[in-house]
């Protein structure tokens, strides 16, 4: 019995250490007292007084406010988790709400204070503990957007800027807006097997054949830019190679682009993973 008890209490201490790593968030991002609290934001050293509504729904969709020093800014959310964040890039702090989203589909809303108003200025589609903060901005996995349901690297900054009048007398701040700075190309790494013959070019500027791929042979979906095209590695004696081993194909969602003309992806791979 004693040996019973020594199990369950070491389970337990597994599970609480998991959900502490789990929660932990990254340096640079604290959680605060979402009815309330103290923050500077603007890097005056005078802290700002914030705090979030949530909306009545009991699910947590709909509008909520977020209120610094009186003056407030509303978004739309859903599945929102009741949260509040400071994440601070530089000398400036932006405010986090977090959302679970419509399908499992993680956002956080950023907002900025400038002294005199706040606004919502965009945000990440990933939860603040799965972001990583660099010198030139945050990166977190997100959702792909092509072929399939699959995860990849995001790489997102806070844009800022303004411009003086014409007697250079008025400074007019624009901005600051989140967006996502894209990469050439992104891994993928999905084994699959080819159910129709492809012909891969040398690059996407190169219509060139580089290798045909057999109807039933084996591929690895290598790299993607999540946009037009894919990179796919041969992986199959039966398919013969001389100068390139691997080449491009375009795509268009989640459907492929042949010569004989457009195929769903799950009618050219077997696979590939779909969820809600």
């Amino acid at each position: 019995m004693k040996k019973v008890w020594i199990m369950v209490l070491a389970l337990c201490l597994l599970f609480v250490s998991a959900q502490a790593q789990e929660e932990k968030l990254p340096e640079g991002i604290v959680k605060i007292e979402a009815a309330g609290a103290q923050v500077d934001l603007d890097g005056d050293g005078v802290t700002e007084q914030v705090s979030l509504t949530m909306p009545e729904d009991e699910y947590g969709c709909g509008e909520f406010t977020v209120t610094v020093n009186g003056k407030t800014a509303t978004e739309y959310g859903e599945c929102l988790r009741g949260d509040m964040y400071a994440l601070t890039m530089g000398y400036r702090t932006y405010l986090l709400v977090s959302e679970d989203g419509p399908s499992d589909d993680p956002y956080s809303h950023f907002f900025a204070y400038d002294g005199e108003s706040v606004k919502g200025i965009g945000g990440v589609p990933a939860y603040p503990e799965r972001m990583e903060l660099g010198l030139s901005g945050i990166t977190a996995m997100v959702r792909g957007s092509v072929l399939q349901t699959w995860y990849r690297p995001g790489d997102f900054i806070v844009a800022t800027g303004g411009a003086w009048d014409e007697n250079y007398e008025t400074y007019t701040a624009f901005g600051p807006r989140v967006v996502e700075v894209p990469r050439s190309v992104y891994p993928m790494g999905t084994v699959a097997m080819v159910k129709k013959g492809l012909t891969l070019q040398v690059s996407p500027t190169d219509d060139r054949q580089a290798l045909r791929l057999k109807e039933g042979t084996r591929c690895v979906i290598a790299a993607t830019d999540d946009v037009e095209w894919l990179y796919i590695v041969n992986d199959d004696e039966a398919n013969e190679t001389d100068q390139y081993i691997g080449g491009w194909i375009r795509i268009d969602g989640f459907s492929i682009v042949t010569d004989e003309g457009t195929s769903d992806a799950w009618d050219v791979f077997d696979g590939l993973s779909f969820a809600d």
